[in-house]
């Protein structure tokens, strides 16, 4: 496994789902980036990342999400592409610096396909969510 805490980031999100998030593109995954993120790219040029990270969770530009009772952050990172990002904090004080564990997912849409990145990523956030073991 590459990931910290047993997880692989490649492993969390099973293919038909990936599939749906990408509004039905054929997606490969590209493999890991580093031993914590993982990206698909779908032939219709939308992009799913889903990244395990440690600091602290930023806000969101949107209300928050419930993940199976985890408050998920949403924030639309960009309008062109558009790209929305769903995160929680998986696990707090997770290091001697009190940082936390925090899981990302992303979904960049460069297709400019018929949409809503932030739907879609909340989808796959709960989803990988209901996969993690509870902090």
């Amino acid at each position: 496994m590459r990931d910290r805490g047993g997880f692989d980031p490649c492993e969390i999100l099973d293919q038909a789902a990936i599939r749906d998030a990408a509004m039905a593109g054929s997606a490969d995954s590209a493999g890991g980036e580093g031993l914590y993120a993982c990206k698909w790219m779908a032939d219709n040029s939308v992009a799913v990342t889903v990244s395990f990270e440690v600091g602290a969770l930023g806000s969101g530009s949107v209300p928050p999400v419930d993940l199976a009772g985890v408050p998920g952050i949403v924030a639309q990172v960009s309008a062109d592409p558009p790209t929305c990002a769903v995160g929680w904090e998986h696990r707090k004080n997770a290091n001697a610096n009190g940082e936390s564990e925090i899981v990302q997912i992303e979904i960049m849409n460069m297709g400019r396909v018929p949409m809503d990145p932030c739907a879609n990523a909340t989808k796959l956030a709960q989803q990988a969510r209901a996969k993690l073991p509870t902090a």
